[in-house]
C-alpha cells in the first residue's frame, strides 16, 4: 500500500512538473504573441502615419496643380474673351465709322443740291436761239440781251424791262471755224431778279406754239442741277423706250382666270 501511494507521489511530482513546464512555455509563448502584436501595432501606426503624410502631401500637391491650372485657365479664358469682345467692338466701330461717313457725305451731297437749286431757281435755258455773227462779245452779248426780251414781252407776253434780268449768256464756248452755226448754237441762260417773272415766263410757254418761225423752234427749261438733269435724261429715256415698244407691238391680256399677264402682239408690217 506504502509502494502504490509512492509512485502515485511520483507520478503526480512528474505530472506537476510538466504542468510547470508547460505554463512556462505558454507564458514564454503568450509574451512573445505580446511582443509580436505590439510590433505589428507599432509597424500598422507607422504605416498608417506614413499614408496619412503621403495622402496629406499628395492631396496639398493636387490642390496647387488645380489652382495653378484653374488660374492658368482663367487667365487665358479672360484674355480670350477680351480679345473677342475687342474685336467686336472694334467690328462694330468700323461698320459705325463708315455708316457716319456715308451719312456725312450724303448730307453733303443733299446740301450742295439744294444749295445749287436754289442759286438756279431764277434761272431758264433757252437752247436753238440764234447766235449773233457780231465781232466783239458785247456786242453779241447785247443782241442776245434784246432778243431775249423780244421773246418774252412780245411771244410770251411777260412784262419784263432789263433790269428783272441779273444774268444773260451763252453756255459752252463759241465755235468759230463752224460754218453750220444753226446745228451748233450754243445754249442760252437767263437768271431773273426775280423767281415770279421767271415762273410767269415758264407758265407762257404754250405761247411758242403760236410764234414766228424764228421762235417756234426754241425749247426752253429750267436751270437744272446735274444731278436733276441725270434723273430727267434717264426718265425721259425710260419714256422713249415705253414710247418704242407701243409702236412695236399691241398689248394684250392673255392666259387663264387667275394667271393672267400682260403680252405685246407684234403689229402686222
Amino acid at each position: 500500500m506504502q509502494k502504490s501511494e509512492i509512485e502515485f507521489e511520483k507520478m503526480k511530482t512528474k505530472t506537476n512538473a510538466k504542468f510547470q513546464k508547460i505554463e512556462s512555455a505558454y507564458d514564454a509563448m503568450k509574451q512573445d504573441i505580446t511582443t509580436i502584436n505590439q510590433k505589428i501595432d507599432e509597424g500598422l501606426q507607422r504605416c498608417f502615419e506614413d499614408s496619412e503624410k503621403l495622402i496629406r502631401s499628395t492631396q496639398q500637391q493636387t490642390v496647387s496643380e488645380i489652382r495653378t491650372l484653374n488660374e492658368e485657365a482663367k487667365a487665358t479664358s479672360f484674355a480670350e474673351i477680351m480679345k473677342q469682345e475687342l474685336e467686336k467692338s472694334l467690328d462694330n466701330m468700323t461698320v459705325e465709322i463708315q455708316t457716319v461717313k456715308s451719312t456725312l457725305s450724303e448730307t453733303k451731297t443733299d446740301a450742295a443740291e439744294v444749295r445749287d437749286r436754289e442759286n438756279r431757281r431764277n434761272n431758264i435755258v433757252i437752247y436753238r436761239l440764234h447766235e449773233s455773227d457780231a465781232q466783239t462779245a458785247e456786242d453779241r452779248k447785247k443782241q442776245d440781251i434784246e432778243t431775249c426780251l423780244d421773246l418774252i414781252r412780245n411771244t410770251l407776253e411777260v412784262d419784263c424791262r432789263v433790269e428783272d434780268l441779273k444774268q444773260v449768256f451763252r453756255l459752252g464756248q463759241r465755235n468759230r471755224e463752224n460754218n453750220d452755226r444753226q446745228t451748233n448754237i450754243r445754249p442760252i441762260l437767263i437768271e431773273f431778279r426775280s423767281y415770279a417773272t421767271k415762273n410767269q415766263v415758264m407758265e407762257s410757254l404754250y405761247k411758242l406754239k403760236s410764234a414766228n418761225a424764228h421762235f417756234q423752234q426754241l425749247s426752253v427749261t429750267h436751270d437744272m442741277t446735274k444731278m436733276k438733269d441725270l434723273k430727267s435724261r434717264k426718265k425721259s429715256r425710260k419714256q422713249n423706250r415705253r414710247k418704242e415698244r407701243k409702236r412695236r407691238g399691241i398689248w394684250r391680256v392673255r392666259g387663264a382666270p387667275g394667271s393672267l399677264k400682260v403680252v405685246s402682239l407684234r403689229k402686222e408690217q
